[in-house]
């Protein structure tokens, strides 16, 4: 039973510091930018379009990763600029 609770205990610790460093994606170019300026960071531009298998790929292996996802909370304004939308293109 004790081993039982202290897996569960790992579990939910595990759980908890991934969400803990889990990226806030910002979806707005310029307001990530003038909020990198404000905060003395640098910005990270993540470029993507809906049907680009490479850029799922990334999303999947890079930015879930845990480490990558502190470094990025910690050091930098992240933005995902999706490159097909009109929208996004008139903002940057």
């Amino acid at each position: 039973m004790r081993q039982v609770l202290t897996t569960i205990s790992i579990g939910l610790l595990a759980l908890a510091i991934g969400a803990y460093a889990a990226v806030d994606w910002a979806q707005d170019y310029k307001s990530a930018a003038a909020r990198a300026a404000k905060e003395k960071k640098l910005l990270m531009v993540d470029l993507y379009a809906d049907w680009c298998g490479p850029c799922r790929m990334l999303d999947k292996t890079t930015f879930s990763n845990a480490d990558v996802q502190a470094a990025l909370s910690r050091d930098f304004i992240a933005v995902k600029v999706n490159v097909e939308t009109r929208e996004n293109r008139e903002n940057s």
